[in-house]
């Protein structure tokens, strides 16, 4: 059952003044065990659709759905399990949830944007949708059976763990935060405060049920030489080294990839960098 409701949002970056508001319809898409919140905003080709990360929501988007709207049909939703959206009651896979959602909009092709396991979601589509896939932004990705070994990754893991099981929440952020928007070669107080308290929120009203969908089985590592389609890679120089891992296996599998290496930055690229984010973004989908 569709639930739609027309709010507004201004959609140059600080609301200046005489800026015209644009209309999001936003409803939930129900299919199968799925109930997945989605907002939709403007118009254009191609339609482009926002994918956000583990343990963080649609809002991640905030300023890219609004400098979109500007000039393209633009999605954003939460993901299974995250924000807005349903906890499914038995296993599911996320590019599954995608393509429910592409299905419930009527979008036959949309240009995918997705950082960390949004990258890994974008990734998995269009290995088992590439004609539904004009093209692909894939940011911090994530990659369906790589497994992070730094020691670095361990030693937060088991924290997360260690919080999860005494029922300390607010640990199990910490750690997040740590590895996802700190980083291996930041201390906390090196990063913007406004970024962490952002993170911090999303992760925070999502960490007590958050759940990460299966992976295409085999997985997406073992299916890269498949990768055939246009393909933007944007990292941060400051991320986890198995992220810059992922993004070479990315670029050396798929001959349409490029990598973009922004400086000064860790996992969470559109947060921290936003203006040099938004610039590579446009650009890129000005092709399409």
């Amino acid at each position: 059952m569709r639930h739609l409701l027309l709010v507004l949002l201004w959609v140059l970056a600080g609301c200046g003044g005489g800026t015209a508001p644009v209309p999001i319809q936003t409803g939930f898409a129900e299919f199968g065990q799925s109930k997945i919140y989605y907002e939709v905003a403007g118009e254009g080709d191609p339609t482009v659709i926002l994918i956000h990360g583990g343990m963080l929501d649609n809002t991640m988007w905030d300023e890219q759905f609004a400098l979109l709207a500007k000039s393209h049909r633009v999605v954003r939703y939460d993901a299974s399990a995250h924000g807005r959206s349903a906890l499914p009651p038995e296993a599911y896979w996320d590019h599954a949830d995608l393509r429910g959602l592409m299905d419930h909009l009527q979008i036959e092709q949309a240009a995918l944007v997705g950082l960390s396991m949004g990258g890994r979601v974008a990734i998995d589509m269009a290995l088992e949708e590439p004609a539904r896939v004009i093209g692909l932004v894939a940011v911090s990705p994530g990659l369906g059976g790589y497994r992070f070994a730094s020691e670095y990754h361990v030693e937060n893991r088991k924290m997360m763990i260690a919080g999860w099981k005494s029922g300390d929440f607010d640990t199990v952020v910490e750690a997040f935060q740590r590895e996802w928007t700190d980083g291996p070669n930041r201390r906390p107080e090196e990063v913007d405060p406004r970024i962490r308290e952002r993170v911090r929120l999303m992760a925070r009203a999502t960490v007590q049920s958050v759940m990460e969908g299966r992976s295409l089985q085999p997985p997406a590592i073992e299916r890269l030489a498949e990768l055939d389609v246009p393909m933007l890679v944007v990292v941060g120089e400051l991320d986890m080294p198995g992220i810059h891992e992922i993004a070479d296996l990315l670029v050396e599998a798929d001959p349409n990839a490029e990598l973009i290496t922004v400086p000064g930055v860790a996992h969470m690229v559109n947060l921290e960098a936003p203006e040099e984010f938004d610039r590579v973004l446009v650009e890129y989908l000005q092709r399409f």
